[in-house]
């Protein structure tokens, strides 16, 4: 499945084109279970229609619960600086949030493999809309 790699500028922006890019390859095949994985402090800093960045990430986090599109957060914010922003981010989007600190090189996979082995238990159970 495509990945998109998102700029620290327009994170809601690039949320929003993995929402697309999911809704299209399951529309392709019905099997494909996306993982979006964002690495962010969380801090929206452009807005998409107007609103308060984190308005539009609850927003977009419903639509991505809504189609059973796992995802994960990596929190990059250095920990004596965390506004909690990521954490807010994964709520919305119904995932687990992580720490650079609870992860090295190896955790990282792991993680990303359970989640992956998860999306792939979930899908199994839930309906694809």
């Amino acid at each position: 499945m495509p990945c998109a790699f998102m700029s620290f500028s327009a994170m809601r922006g690039r949320c929003q084109d993995a929402y697309e890019v999911a809704l299209r390859e399951r529309r392709k095949d019905r099997e494909v279970q996306p993982l979006l994985i964002v690495l962010t402090d969380g801090a929206g800093n452009v807005s998409l229609a107007g609103r308060p960045p984190e308005e539009e990430a609850a927003r977009l986090g419903a639509l991505f619960r809504a189609r059973h599109i796992r995802s994960v957060v990596i929190n990059t914010e250095h920990a004596s600086l965390d506004r909690g922003l990521a954490r807010q981010l994964a709520d919305a989007l119904g995932g687990p949030c992580y720490t650079l600190a609870e992860l090295h090189a190896r955790e990282l996979y792991e993680t990303v493999r359970q989640e992956l082995a998860a999306a792939s238990a979930s899908a199994k159970r839930e309906p694809t809309t």
